[in-house]
């Protein structure tokens, strides 16, 4: 591509030459492109473009007529292919964890790439330049050139006839051994065919790696988290990470905004692409998510192929062990209530003569939400504090597990919790609250997890008869490798009974 115009070339399958150019405009090209190749022998297409914005349509619209004739693409960058047809050029053979140096030269000077060959093709590990190279003794590029990991062989590119090839082979390639480097002066227009058919090669047997470059990540993208004006990655691809990226991160069920800009993909799935330009911050392009509701847990994936082509997908979660607590405690011969903990939900069970079950008056085994708000003179909570939340989050409390494991040091302003946070010199964490005032208040999260756990236990006097002096917590949170803020947990919900009148409380493992 050329600014608004498509350069179409294409090769003969069996001949591998070029049999003919096709010029149109991009628009004309993807507006067209069904009709013109929906009976064509077309194998494959490869793409030389570049990831900025006004390339972003033009590359999902392709990939998605594509998709539809079921013919194969790759998208390149200029360099990528450069980098593809010079290791053609040279036609050398590498193992899984050799290393090469591929320099640039220009009349400015050289610019250095180290790539490593893996099984997935070649990975560039670092850039280094030589520029102006005037201003640098021959031993300084020398050693910049081969770098610390003592490359395979160097080879250089250039068009024929510059200066500063001529200085690179007599004043700093002189002194390593010539069966180590190789200097290319050649058009590497040249080599357009046959790159063309060894990336073919790749697209239909992905273990040909030979002359294969790794693709990068075109821009960064995202699935992000908000609340209001703050926000945070769940998962991030950024810029120049090497592709295909495939993460998969599970979160517990939350109130937050979940947002991405959702391509018409022809596959039924939650689509997702939120997407910058060279930060984590600026998202353009963004919708909301539709994020299941009753569930315990929600599992987001996010995948980006070497087209730079991104699609994720969102799926609610209910947890086997939560509904399997009854069947323990059974087994246990325990007697309390036991109140579960997972993320912003808790779970009520109680023993009656059938044996432990979950409290169905609780909402059963969804449970509540752990949600307190302040935004009028009595405070409200679970679902009606849940409903201010998504109005108004400055009056309002959550993520108290969250915020109770958390080391003071680890806990970030710009977590989207919507009320701020602080500390003073008796307490190591405060959580900010706006009143129906409008004045801003401050509670430890011990006190204002006791305002909800009084709720819990005026749920059982309604429910047993009598109101307990002792109860179970069991902890469905995964503390396997923070062992740390688990005993910070249990301590916060110490203090909290403690401020109960004394209720005792023991702690329950779930299996």
């Amino acid at each position: 591509m050329l600014g608004n115009l498509v350069f179409l070339r294409i090769f003969g399958a069996q001949s591998k030459k070029d049999i003919g150019l096709v010029i149109c405009g991009k628009d004309t090209f993807v507006l067209e492109f069904i009709n013109v190749f929906k009976n064509s022998k077309l194998k494959a297409f490869i793409f030389q473009i570049n990831g900025t914005p006004d390339n972003v349509e033009f590359i999902r619209m392709t990939k998605i007529n594509l998709a539809l004739l079921q013919i194969p693409c790759v998208y390149f960058t200029l360099f990528e292919q450069m980098r593809s047809a010079i290791l053609i050029a040279s036609n050398i053979d590498l193992n899984v964890g050799d290393r090469i140096v591929e320099v640039l030269i220009d009349d400015t000077g050289y610019t250095v790439s180290e790539l490593e060959y893996t099984d997935k093709g070649y990975l560039e590990h670092e850039q280094r330049d030589c520029k102006p190279y005037k201003n640098m003794t021959p031993e300084t590029i020398r050693q910049r050139i081969l770098g610390p990991n003592n490359p395979f062989k160097i080879i250089c590119h250039a068009f024929p006839g510059k200066e500063t090839t001529k200085f690179l082979t007599s004043k700093v390639l002189n002194k390593i051994p010539k069966t180590k480097w190789i200097v290319i002066e050649e058009d590497l227009n040249e080599y357009d065919g046959k790159f063309v058919f060894e990336t073919v090669k790749w697209i239909f047997e992905k273990s040909y790696t030979k002359y294969y470059v790794c693709q990068k990540s075109f821009r960064n993208y995202m699935i992000r988290a908000k609340y209001g004006d703050e926000g945070y990655p769940i998962i991030l691809c950024r810029k120049h990470d090497i592709l295909p990226f495939k993460e998969v991160v599970t979160i517990p069920k939350s109130f937050l905004t979940f947002c991405g800009h959702v391509p018409d993909v022809p596959k039924a799935v939650a689509a997702l692409q939120a997407a910058t330009d060279n930060t984590d911050t600026g998202v353009t392009d963004l919708r909301s998510l539709e994020i299941p509701k009753e569930v315990h847990a929600l599992k987001f994936s996010l995948e980006i192929d070497v087209s730079n082509f991104t699609l994720a997908d969102v799926t609610g979660i209910i947890f086997n062990k939560i509904s399997r607590l009854p069947a323990q405690l059974d087994a246990k011969k325990f007697e309390i209530p036991v109140i579960g903990f997972y993320g912003e939900l808790s779970f009520i069970y109680v023993k009656n003569d059938d044996g432990y079950k979950f409290l169905d008056s609780w909402n059963g085994k969804l449970g509540k939400d752990l949600y307190i708000s302040f935004d009028e003179e009595k405070p409200r909570f679970f679902n009606d504090a849940v409903e201010k939340f998504l109005t108004n989050g400055k009056s309002v409390v959550h993520d108290l597990i969250k915020i109770m494991s958390t080391s003071p040091s680890d806990l970030s302003s710009h977590h989207p919790y919507g009320y701020k946070i602080s500390s003073d010199s008796e307490h190591p964490i405060l959580i900010l609250i706006e009143n129906h005032l409008g004045e801003k208040k401050a509670a430890s999260p011990s006190f204002l997890m006791a305002m909800l756990l009084k709720k819990h236990l005026k749920e059982l006097r309604k429910k047993t008869g009598k109101a307990p002096n002792k109860i179970g917590f069991c902890l469905f949170d995964d503390f396997k490798n923070n062992a740390e803020g688990k005993k910070r947990l249990e301590n916060g919900l110490k203090e909290s009974c403690q401020m109960l009148k004394g209720v005792e409380c023991c702690f329950i493992e779930a299996v």
